[in-house]
């Protein structure tokens, strides 16, 4: 998803740095949103509530990991054709 919408919109370095947690927001909104659904909506609860391990798990991992972890993270770079570079620890498109 990232690689498509950086085809349309290229994303600046300063993007992909808050990359991660912006992904991370949106996946704890998800909990936190669908909880409060299934506690409105009890009689859907099972529905609501589907994507909420998996969500929690995913936090779980990106909670692991360190902020140089995280940005040194090349799953939302690579598929955009930019690497961090070991030396200067930037981002750089590849051919640069």
């Amino acid at each position: 998803m990232i690689a498509a919408y950086h085809a349309v919109l290229p994303l600046e370095p300063a993007e992909f740095s808050v990359l991660f947690d912006l992904i991370a927001t949106r996946m704890a909104m998800t909990v936190v949103i669908s909880s409060w659904r299934a506690a409105r909506y009890p009689a859907n609860r099972n529905y609501i509530l589907r994507n909420n391990a998996a969500a929690w798990a995913r936090l779980r991992r990106m909670a692991a990991l360190s902020r140089d972890q995280a940005e040194a993270s090349d799953s939302a770079r690579l598929p955009c054709g930019i690497e961090i570079c070991p030396l200067r620890m930037k981002p750089f498109r590849r051919g640069t």
